[in-house]
């Protein structure tokens, strides 16, 4: 070693976790080391004339035209960037899960989401299935009969359930309601219009029309919601003189004074395949006095088919679930592909890389059969690399302990009175 290039002559020793050291780090070496300078004797470069002799363990310079030998010692340093996990607690145990333990799960997760996503994805397109649904209906009519200017009368309107004089009525006034109370929500749109339908009938036979005419009072109105409840109502105005005039006129052209004619002003519900009369109001015209009759609708515990056909919110989060999930199984399905196919072209680089280490350091090495255990609580450093750990052994004077994990797992270890340094070798790390 010459003086020219060496400033100053330093003591290595291994840093013990009681002292406090400065660490540094030494170019051009994989292994790294924690300098420590020897209190005990400082050699300056003013003091060191030259090296006199430098054997393997042993260099011997001239200090003051006195010869010292000088003993190396190299001790590795704990470097910070290769350390991958510490613990204060050898105690604690990682549970750990063979190569097929872990195929397995992968896989089973795989097929639980991957049946999730199919009932979402069934869910999302099955918008057009059919519910049987149940339900009661009321359909009813109020009304009012409104009078001309009389002195009879003091009320502009009378009650329901009289007799009244054609004569002195003005306006016919009704008032339709409709509701329904479903068993579960649903999603409806229906239909409804209101018409006035003036017949005449034959004299002798009743049921056959001689006159006949329709009037749409109120066209045709939608009433869409999500619910379990249908409630709705509107009211509808007749000029009862006009349609009595027109009649009286009828009858008397053509000689008909006997024959019976009726205006029925009714609520109709629009049905895919018909529209039916759910409320009624039969208003007698051609007679000196009459009286109004009124039907009404009631059903209870009937049930209707609904059928879905829309797309709504529903369908699309169990789309948007389905998606995820189907994304999610096949990232996995793909990562457990990846593992398996890694794994298998491995299996043989890791157990000839064992192999190799075994017997190459066989001199080195003990192997644990019944795996490595210790009671004694000491900082753990994980290395990067088997050569870091036989740095360490050099350093330590201690041999190394080789323990197998798994079957696809197998840990080195280098163990010191408060230090174990670990290399942990994975089949699947290859």
């Amino acid at each position: 070693m010459d003086s020219k290039s060496k400033k100053d002559v330093k003591k290595f020793e291994f840093s013990d976790t009681k002292k406090k050291t400065s660490s540094t780090t030494k170019k051009g070496s994989s292994n790294k080391f924690e300098f420590v300078e020897n209190p005990k004797k400082k050699i300056t470069e003013k003091n060191v004339n030259k090296v006199v002799d430098e054997k393997d363990d042993i260099v011997e310079v001239k200090v003051n035209d006195k010869k010292e030998s000088i003993k190396k010692i190299e001790t590795p340093v704990e470097n910070k960037s290769s350390v991958v996990d510490q613990s204060n607690n050898s105690k604690f145990t990682r549970i750990y899960f063979s190569f097929e333990a872990r195929v397995a799960i992968m896989m089973l997760v795989v097929l639980v989401l991957f049946g999730c996503a199919c009932f979402f994805s069934l869910e999302a397109i099955n918008f057009g299935k059919n519910e049987i649904v149940s339900y009661d209906e009321v359909g009813r009519v109020n009304y009012d009969i409104c009078l001309k200017q009389n002195e009879f009368y003091t009320d502009k309107c009378l009650d329901e359930g009289m007799e009244y004089v054609s004569n002195m009525v003005d306006k016919v006034s009704a008032t339709f309601y409709y509701n329904v109370d479903f068993s579960t929500d649903i999603d409806y749109e229906l239909y409804y219009h209101i018409a006035a339908i003036t017949k005449i009938y034959d004299v002798n036979d009743a049921k056959k029309i001689l006159y006949q005419n329709n009037d749409i009072l109120i066209d045709k109105t939608s009433v869409r919601k999500n619910s379990r409840f249908i409630k709705f109502n509107d009211t509808v105005t007749i000029d009862y003189s006009k349609y009595n005039e027109f009649v009286n006129s009828y009858l008397t052209q053509y000689s008909l004074q006997s024959s019976s004619a009726v205006v029925d002003l009714i609520l109709y519900l629009d049905e895919p395949t018909e529209s039916r009369a759910v409320a009624t109001l039969s208003v007698p015209l051609g007679r000196q006095t009459f009286n109004v009759t009124k039907s009404a609708t009631t059903n209870t515990n009937k049930t209707v088919e609904i059928i879905n056909d829309t797309w709504n919110e529903y369908n699309t989060v169990c789309a948007f679930l389905a998606t995820i999930l189907i994304v999610v199984s096949l990232s996995i399905l793909f990562k457990t592909t990846k593992l398996v196919l890694k794994v298998t072209g491995n299996k043989n680089r890791y157990q000839a890389k064992i192999q190799d280490i075994l017997r190459e350091y066989d001199r080195i090495i003990v192997i644990a059969r019944d795996g490595y255990e210790t009671n004694v609580e000491r900082k753990v450093i994980k290395v990067a690399s088997f050569e870091e750990l036989l740095a360490a052994h050099e350093t330590l004077r201690k041999p190394i302990i080789f323990s197998k994990v798994n079957d696809v797992k197998c840990e080195f270890i280098v163990e010191d009175t408060k230090t174990l340094y670990k290399y942990v070798l994975k089949e699947a790390d290859l």
